[in-house]
């Protein structure tokens, strides 16, 4: 075997090598969201809430759920995240 091709084939398996150390990883490491500074945060229902809808919080929209119905344009609070949901209530209970 010429020296080039044995230096390609080491090249080749170090990438390999990377590209699986990468993956794996991607894999087995927690994500961490920037969703903590969520929390807390008040929004308005683009959406009626029943039990599930969208609100924006902030400049983005973001799908929503709640215990009990909620109107399109309430006032909502940020209460807890759950993967891409945020839980909402909203900021004047109904009487």
């Amino acid at each position: 075997m010429n020296w080039w091709f044995c230096l390609i084939l080491v090249l080749a398996s170090v990438g390999g090598l990377i590209t699986l150390y990468v993956i794996y990883l991607s894999h087995h490491q927690k994500h961490h969201l920037l969703t903590a500074p969520i929390v807390g945060l008040s929004g308005i229902t683009e959406t009626e809430i029943d039990p599930t809808g969208l609100v924006l919080v902030g400049n983005e929209i973001w799908y929503a759920q709640s215990a009990y119905p909620i109107l399109s344009g309430t006032r909502v609070q940020v209460v807890a995240v759950k993967g891409v949901w945020l839980q909402v209530e909203p900021l004047e209970k109904p009487v």
